[in-house]
């Protein structure tokens, strides 16, 4: 089990969220929703940060090595395209050194097929990743961090590069993935439309200390209306955007 426990984070004297708790179980995942600039990335970074108030199993994750870290959470963040050439099957297998001795990534095909196969991107294995869409190495990413074979996968706008299609589809396969594989996910976004009717939970964020955490089937348009309407934008009663 997951469990933040009155949880804090504060950035420039700011705080963004403070006293948030909630626990997850294998298998489940969580969206997290909220305006530009709410701290949902640095909710997601404060996992690797110094901190007692977030446990797994109840043990606090300060208390563990950063290798065995390395272990129980992977995580996925824009930026991390490599500079130099290197082929998708290549970066898949680096998802393998925590595990690895003298960098030696023993893993085989087996064991990361199957996600490819999930993703749509077999066709990728000896592309270099230099020479991929910004959509293509998202879903390169993902296969990467599930070979990392950690219990808990942190994903930061997984679907910020893809068209609507393929965010509706990868949506629906983290969650078929969280399942069969007993992990959790946890994910931010900005599609606020429906990131969260794929999820498990739904934590939305204001920025300035308040949030909203629910199962996701009990989210109702007056909470998503609370931080989200404006003017020109609210949900109706069925939780359906509508543009005015």
């Amino acid at each position: 089990m997951l469990a933040l426990n009155n949880h804090k984070i504060a950035f420039e004297n700011r705080v963004l969220v403070s006293n948030l708790s909630f626990k997850l179980n294998l298998g489940d995942t969580l969206c997290i929703l909220g305006r530009n600039g709410v701290g949902k990335s640095s909710l997601l970074k404060s996992f690797f940060l110094n901190n007692a108030s977030i446990e797994w199993e109840d043990k606090a994750l300060n208390t563990y090595s950063k290798k065995h870290l390395s272990k129980l959470i992977a995580i996925l963040k824009h930026g991390n395209r490599p500079s130099y050439d290197i082929t998708v099957e290549e970066y898949i297998k680096l998802g393998r050194i925590p595990y690895s001795t003298y960098f030696k990534h023993s893993i085989k095909e087996d064991e990361y097929l199957p996600f490819l196969k999930v993703l749509n991107i077999g066709h990728l294995l000896n592309k270099n990743t230099q020479y991929l869409s910004d959509g293509e190495f998202q879903k390169v990413q993902i296969v990467r961090a599930l070979v990392q074979n950690t219990p808990i996968i942190l994903l930061d706008e997984p679907t910020s590069f893809l068209d609507f299609p393929s965010k509706v589809e990868l949506y629906r396969n983290l969650k078929i993935l969280s399942k069969q594989m007993n992990k959790i996910f946890i994910y931010s976004s900005h599609d606020i439309d429906m990131a969260w009717k794929f999820s498990d939970f739904t934590l939305i964020m204001d920025g300035n200390s308040g949030f909203s955490f629910n199962p996701s089937p009990q989210l109702t348009a007056k909470t998503l209306n609370s931080y989200f309407e404006t003017d020109h934008f609210y949900f109706n009663d069925k939780s359906e955007y509508i543009i005015k």
